[in-house]
């Protein structure tokens, strides 16, 4: 979920940005997903901005967004966060990552 980052830690108890990648593949190219309509967390919640980086350093860019931490509708207890949205061919994708929050 976070980029560069093997444990994706959020801290509930701060109110922050949180930036979350979808990793571009042979297959996929992440930059053409329209950021308008990717959303996350069991609320759908929309995100804040996106930015294309190369976070996984494969050559191929990323898209990276950013969103608030207290509208994600987060516990103790969640162990995923998922993303939502729709791919340039209007098919729609769901990605989840393990988190851990404290």
């Amino acid at each position: 979920m976070k980029p560069n980052n093997t444990v994706n830690s959020i801290d509930l108890s701060v109110k922050k940005i949180i930036p979350a990648a979808i990793l571009s593949t042979s297959t996929l190219d992440a930059t053409t997903i329209d950021s308008h309509t990717i959303t996350a967390g069991s609320h759908s919640e929309p995100v804040l901005k996106s930015e294309t980086e190369d976070v996984n350093n494969d050559g191929r860019l990323d898209q990276v967004v950013y969103l608030r931490t207290q509208e994600l509708a987060l516990t103790k207890e969640t162990t995923q966060l998922c993303l939502a949205g729709e791919l340039p061919d209007s098919e729609s994708f769901t990605a989840c990552d393990h988190i851990e929050t404290k």
